[in-house]
């Protein structure tokens, strides 16, 4: 990425900041990076000669473990045990749909 020549910009790679009073943090599930907030920041792009971006993360998933708190971390194993439940339930449901069966006849295995 491009910094301007007289930006801070270039340390800020990389950081995550949290929205004041996010759900996740209202729910004690997650805690603050020492980066801080974004509130407390320049919002990227918007200074003159900025080609800064922002990519904003909404699930727990997406956050680093450091910044997960155990019930932020319990959650996280929740969501992903109902995923697999979910993945493995609807696996079982299409093993016997035509187009399984097409596939399996074609490459002689499980799609």
């Amino acid at each position: 990425m491009d910094f301007a020549p007289a930006s801070d910009h270039q340390k800020r790679d990389g950081a995550i900041y949290i929205v004041k009073g996010n759900w996740a943090l209202q729910k004690g599930m997650m805690i603050p990076s020492s980066a801080g907030y974004i509130e407390d920041v320049d919002i990227p792009g918007r200074q003159l000669g900025c080609m800064c971006h922002l990519i904003w993360l909404s699930r727990l998933t997406d956050l680093p473990d450091d910044m997960l708190t155990d019930l932020g971390k319990e959650a996280v194993m929740a969501s992903r045990e109902r995923a697999r439940q979910i993945m493995s339930e609807w696996e079982k449901e299409q093993e016997g749909s035509w187009i399984s069966r097409t596939l399996r006849n074609l490459f002689g295995r499980k799609p």
